[in-house]
């Protein structure tokens, strides 16, 4: 399982209602990424949600990769149809299900799983026919003996009437009693697989598979759809909450609108899943094109990176707690929307530099070289005159200048065409050529955070602090300015203030500042105190 497992009990909102599938918050640092919360007053404009994925595959208890089916009981948990058997997922563990004794089920591949409206669980088969799950805990097998002609089960519907459909391989059955009756299709026509049904806003049901039928009003029809036979292979059927009929075919996807059906351009794959979630979103999973959301009269695809592991997705779902559940052909996916987008860096290494946000919104970094982020899109930087000097950390200042610290050449400074250098060998020298940070005080002063002391240029002089001055430690790692105009300075040893140009510890005479922990940054909390 690709997650962070930091536990944490979810607990749903309804009466009497325990969901067990639990949640592990976590997100996976890539060292090719950089991650920039949206929410930061320094991400500029707003943004499309995007999401983090918690991932399981067979290593972490799932019987096969392959998930193709998903329901969650009243219980809460989650239950998992895959090509290698079915389970029951409490968010911590897999547990297999059985058939009321000791011995596992016979089959293998589900295909299909609905939670009906008595709260029991049914199960679509590849070759094991239709199995009931009862509340008592009996398990029950519908095949051949019962009217149920094919063992190949594509998908199950309980329609606003609590009847029960069936499509299998070669027909299409409802459930009456204890046995499964094959219903009539159009003559022409013959019995055909029925791989999706649902249920239209005036009760007609549809059934989809080799061809598309409507039942209801004393007939049962053939639906005819725009363009060649051979490209409507129905796969998947959505009734949306607004009523129109949404058609997942082999080559893509037909959206029903003033009854006539429209085909989506973006899509040209086989639509395999369509869901519609609380919030209205339409979510769709398609075979090879990974996954797409409609809402707000949009088709957008969930570009997020790593957030899905393979580009085609079986099943969808959402739980008691609205997060977004995906079975795909390798493994199981649990979304959640996060204020964190993932943002590729171009041609960047692993080593990380600094970030700091510029006065217009923009974000400049270093991971190996120097990148701005502007409305989420990277640019490479380049500074003439600086060659292959190797650059640290960069920091844009409130006048539009350009502060840029190196590991060994010093700090140079880049104002609208002029480069001041700053270096052990200045005519007015700094403590390290070795730079970490640079910080604008409120004054409009700058303070240049070094491996071996601390720096403070005015429009004077340049004043430098180390241990002689009264820091604890030379290695200085972060700075900030407080609601008071103090310097806090972050050391390998702790939190230290810089007050009125002079250092002091905060601790009266313990040198040990604010503890033994290294400090790579602080930061403000309400009534002007630090935290770090």
């Amino acid at each position: 399982m690709i997650s962070n497992p930091t536990f944490r009990v979810m607990t749903s909102g309804s009466t009497g209602f325990r969901n067990r599938i639990h949640s592990f918050d976590s997100i996976s640092w890539l060292a090719i990424f950089l991650f920039v919360v949206l929410a930061s007053p320094l991400a500029g404009v707003a943004q499309a949600t995007h999401f983090t994925s918690t991932i399981w595959r067979s290593q972490d208890g799932l019987p096969e990769n392959i998930v193709q089916a998903l329901a969650q009981d009243r219980e809460g948990y989650l239950w998992v149809g895959t090509t290698g058997g079915l389970t029951q997922f409490d968010g911590s563990r897999f547990n297999p299900l059985n058939d009321g004794t000791t011995q596992t089920l016979t089959v293998n591949s589900f295909f299909c799983l609905l939670l009906s409206h008595d709260g029991t669980m049914w199960a679509g088969t590849e070759g094991g026919g239709l199995i009931h799950f009862a509340a008592s805990g009996v398990i029950k097998t519908y095949a051949a003996q019962d009217g149920l002609a094919d063992a190949f089960v594509r998908s199950i519907f309980e329609d606003s009437q609590d009847r029960l459909w069936v499509g299998t391989d070669n027909s299409l059955f409802l459930k009456q009693g204890e046995r499964l009756v094959r219903v009539e299709q159009p003559e022409a026509h013959g019995a055909s697989d029925v791989h999706a049904i649902t249920e239209d806003h005036e009760h007609h049901i549809w059934a989809g598979g080799s061809h598309l039928i409507a039942l209801g009003m004393g007939q049962n029809r053939l639906v005819l759809l725009p363009g060649a036979y051979s490209q409507n292979k129905v796969v998947s059927l959505l009734t949306a909450t607004d009523g129109s009929l949404w058609i997942g075919t082999a080559s893509g996807l037909l959206h029903q609108v003033h009854g006539k059906f429209l085909r989506a351009p973006e899509l040209s794959c086989t639509v395999q899943v369509m869901r519609q979630t609380g919030d209205g979103t339409i979510w769709i999973g398609t075979v090879g094109q990974g996954l797409w959301a409609y809402r707000d009269g949009r088709l957008d695809r969930i570009n997020d990176t790593g957030v899905i592991p393979i580009p085609t997705v079986l099943n969808i779902f959402e739980d008691a707690d609205h997060r977004i559940w995906l079975g795909t052909q390798n493994g199981l996916v649990r979304l959640e929307k996060t204020q964190i987008s993932l943002i590729p860096l171009p041609g960047s290494g692993t080593e990380y530099g600094t970030i700091s946000g510029a006065p217009n919104g923009d974000i400049w970094m270093v991971v190996q070289r120097a990148f701005r982020v502007s409305n989420g899109v990277p640019t490479p930087l380049n500074f003439p005159g600086l060659g292959d000097t190797p650059i640290r950390t960069i920091y844009r200042a409130k006048d539009g200048s350009t502060w840029i610290g190196t590991g060994g050449r010093g700090a140079y400074h880049l104002d609208h065409g002029k480069v001041t250098h700053f270096s052990k060998d200045s005519p007015q020298p700094i403590t390290s050529n070795f730079i970490r940070g640079f910080l604008e005080s409120s004054r409009g002063e700058m303070w240049i955070a070094t491996d071996a002391g601390l720096n403070h240029i005015t429009s004077k002089a340049i004043i430098r602090y180390g241990i002689a001055d009264g820091l604890t430690n030379f290695s200085i790692r972060s700075l900030f300015e407080d609601g008071d105009h103090n310097i806090w300075i972050g050391t390998d040893p702790g939190v230290e203030p810089v007050a009125r140009r002079s250092v002091h510890t905060g601790h009266g005479n313990d040198s040990s500042a604010s503890g033994k922990g290294m400090v790579d940054t602080t930061r403000p909390a309400r009534h002007h105190l630090v935290w770090n």
